[in-house]
């Protein structure tokens, strides 16, 4: 992905356009690992792994595999063009599922829970970026981030039925095995949302192509605990 920053800085602030990435850089497999940090030593819950491919249209595949194997969640980001166009999202251990669908000026959402679907509609924002690709949309305001600038979008949450807007800011410095990162604070604006939501941290190595190395309390999968599955505080860590 070596080119990829000079391509991210001729497209407009706020959008995502994955056609910007090569086949190869697409096609590449992430991994990473998901902790439950609530406790005093961190515990190992799921596998994570993205993919991409690409025929016609892109599609990006993220799932969070149980210890066992089994599938905990898994979303499909879809991409015309390298235009965001659909996404879908099926959380097996709780039986829910959703699309969110981007059709000319409107995006559409539905959900299903317990047997029921709903759905809604909203005026499409000028920018809307996939929680799950973060890491490109933040890669490409890296000078505004590091002069300490806050840098807003939305992001579609299914389960909302509804389009968010999150901002980031600078939080802090520090390292990670020894590299050197910097840390972003990403809140959700809005007093109902922010009621329901807390901070997360992305951690952005400060060298080289200033990948996410780890975020914390990252929102999906829900955990199962005795009283049911619930968010507890999390940490996705993604492979070297």
């Amino acid at each position: 992905m070596s080119n990829l920053f000079t391509r991210l800085k001729m497209i407009a602030p706020g959008a995502i356009f994955l056609g910007l990435l090569s086949q190869a850089e697409l096609q590449a497999e992430i991994l990473g690992s998901f902790f439950d940090v609530s406790g005093e030593s961190p515990r190992l819950l799921y596998h994570y792994r993205k993919t991409g491919e690409s025929d016609g249209e892109s599609v990006r595949e993220i799932t969070f595999t149980d210890l066992e194997g089994r599938l905990a969640t898994r979303r499909k980001i879809h991409y015309v063009s390298g235009e965001l166009t659909r996404e879908e999202l099926e959380h097996f251990q709780l039986g829910e599922s959703g699309v969110m669908r981007v059709d000319g000026q409107w995006v559409h959402f539905s959900y299903t829970r317990n047997g029921r679907t709903r759905t809604s509609r909203e005026r499409r924002p000028d920018s809307l970026v996939p929680l799950d690709e973060m890491d490109v949309f933040l890669s490409g305001r890296w000078e505004d981030l590091v002069a300490r600038k806050k840098v807003s979008v939305r992001i579609p949450v299914l389960s909302r039925l509804s389009t968010w807007r999150v901002t980031f800011r600078y939080d802090s410095e520090d390292t990670i095995e020894g590299r050197p990162v910097i840390v972003l604070e990403m809140k959700v604006a809005g007093l109902l949302a922010a009621l329901f939501t807390e901070p997360k941290y992305f951690f952005l190595e400060k060298a080289g192509r200033h990948r996410v190395l780890q975020i914390l309390d990252p929102a999906t999968p829900k955990v199962k605990t005795p009283q049911g599955f619930r968010t507890l505080r999390t940490l996705l860590r993604f492979d070297p």
